[in-house]
């Protein structure tokens, strides 16, 4: 299951005017989740944020590999969910 729980901690993005990103952390396990608050279509990267650990999108089982940066489209009002989860 997602992450109950834990250490939450924001994210910096490169476009926190209209992205809030934020972790949480309980244990081997983290949840990436990013938030497009806009009215708009936004594209978004973490600089500075990398993860040698794969990440699983909850919503598509597509794996994303952070350990180089990555550009990120969220259409308005849409957020995106990514887990280390053990049920990768």
């Amino acid at each position: 299951g997602l992450l109950y729980g834990g250490k939450y901690h924001r994210i910096k993005t490169n476009n926190d005017d209209n992205i809030f990103a934020f972790e949480r952390v309980n244990g081997n396990e983290k949840v990436i989740v990013a938030l497009n608050l806009s009215e708009n279509g936004q594209t978004f990267a973490w600089p500075g944020y990398t993860e040698k650990r794969k990440f699983k999108n909850i919503f598509s089982s597509e794996k994303i590999d952070l350990a180089s940066p990555k550009n990120f489209t969220l259409q308005a009002g849409k957020y995106i969910v990514l887990s280390t989860t053990t049920n990768n």
